[in-house]
C-alpha cells in the first residue's frame, strides 16, 4: 500500500478503535559504527533486547536473548503492531537473527527499500509512526538523510506531546551498554522508546496528525 493506511477508512477504523495491540522497540548487540556496511548492515547488528508495551495486558513486558522467541510469538499473534521504524529496523534485525522471524505481512518477500512495505493483511496491520509520516509527506520509498531527515523520534516525541516527552539517551549508546552488561539502563532506555512511541499513537488515533520539524503532518 503506497498510501497512508489512515487514508484508507477501513484500515483507519481498525486503528482508530483495535484495542489488542502492542507498541514495541528492540535494542542492537553490535553498533553499526563497529561493523562493515554500517546501519545497512542487519545481518551484523544482532538482537539483544526488547521492551513491549501490550495494551489489553496493560503492562511492558522485557525480552532478551532467552525468551526472545515469546517475542515473536506475541508479534505473531497480536492483531495491531506499531513502532517506530520497527518494519525497515527491527523486523529486518530479527528476520537475520536465527528464528526470530514473527509472521507478520510486510515481511514476506523480504525487505525492499526501494517500494513501501505491504502493511495491512487479513486480521493485522502494522502501524510503523515513521513510515506513515514518510508517505504522507511523500518522500520516496529509499532512504535518503536530506528528504527522509527531521523526523527522529525524540523530535516528534517532544513537538507533538510537550518537551517533557524525551528520549532518555542515544541508541548509538545502547550496544554499548549491551556489551558492558548495563542491563538496567539499556532496558529502561528502550522502554522510555516504547512509552514515547505508545503515547504518540494514541495522539494520532485521537487527533490525526503529529508536530515534526518541519511542520504538522496529518496522517
Amino acid at each position: 500500500m503506497t498510501q497512508a493506511l489512515m487514508q484508507d477508512e477501513r484500515i483507519r477504523e481498525r486503528i482508530i478503535h483495535e484495542r489488542d495491540y502492542v507498541v514495541f522497540d528492540i535494542e542492537i548487540r553490535e553498533s553499526p559504527n563497529d561493523v562493515e556496511g554500517g546501519w545497512s548492515a542487519k545481518d551484523k547488528l544482532g538482537f539483544a533486547c526488547a521492551v513491549a508495551w501490550v495494551n489489553i495486558e496493560e503492562r511492558y513486558r522485557l525480552f532478551d536473548e532467552r525468551n526472545a522467541k515469546e517475542l515473536v510469538e506475541l508479534l505473531t499473534s497480536t492483531p495491531l503492531v506499531v513502532g517506530f521504524n520497527h518494519v525497515r529496523f527491527d523486523y529486518q534485525v530479527m528476520d537475520k537473527s536465527d528464528g526470530l522471524t514473527p509472521d507478520r505481512p510486510c515481511i514476506p518477500g523480504g525487505f525492499d527499500e526501494e517500494a513501501w512495505p505491504e502493511l495491512a493483511g487479513p486480521g493485522k496491520i502494522d502501524f510503523d509512526i515513521l513510515l506513515e509520516i514518510w508517505k504522507t509527506v511523500g518522500v520516496q520509498p529509499k532512504f535518503t538523510p536530506a528528504t527522509h531527515g527531521k523526523f527522529g523520534l525524540d523530535s516528534v516525541a517532544s513537538l507533538t506531546l510537550g518537551p517533557e516527552n524525551k528520549k532518555t539517551g542515544h541508541g548509538a549508546e545502547a550496544p554499548y551498554q549491551y556489551q558492558r552488561g548495563e542491563w538496567a539502563a539499556l532496558l529502561d532506555y528502550c522502554q522510555q522508546d516504547v512509552k514515547l512511541t505508545r503515547d504518540l499513537f494514541r495522539f494520532i488515533r485521537s487527533y490525526g496528525r503529529v508536530i515534526t520539524e518541519k511542520g504538522i503532518v496529518y496522517l
